[in-house]
């Protein structure tokens, strides 16, 4: 993997937040929305929850860089191959929401992509060879 996940996507939020500093661009132009970013952190923030519980009661690592012991299939795994990254996708457009950022949104974009690119597909690889019938 090219950095942790966590690390990738508080990079995004921070040079999103950055530039919005420096060149502020707003998503709407109400201030009620923020309730509906808060309530999106809260979802990702449960849904980690959940997919960390789910993974160390399936006794499988939850650091994608320790080796996995199983492929978990319960929890909200049984939704999504990667709910753990998916939950840190909707906290970051949570937080540009909540702070009404253009600039962060976008470096949301980036984060999927390096995310996909870097972490998921190498995982996926890793978990292909490992786990193969």
């Amino acid at each position: 993997m090219i950095a942790p996940p966590p690390l990738i996507y508080l990079g995004g939020i921070a040079i999103g937040w950055t530039i919005q500093l420096l060149y502020p661009i707003h998503l709407f132009s109400k201030g009620y929305i923020v309730l509906f970013g808060i309530l999106l952190i809260l979802v990702g923030c449960i849904v980690i929850y959940f997919g960390i519980r789910t993974m160390r009661l399936a006794g499988t690592n939850v650091n994608p860089e320790r080796p996995a012991t199983t492929i978990v299939q319960s929890g909200p795994f049984r939704f999504s191959r990667n709910p753990l990254y998916l939950s840190l996708s909707i906290i970051q457009l949570g937080i540009a929401i909540a702070i009404n950022s253009v600039w962060i949104l976008l470096t949301l974009f980036v984060c999927l992509v390096v995310v996909t690119m870097g972490v998921i597909r190498r995982e996926e690889r890793y978990l292909e060879r490992k786990f193969a019938k």
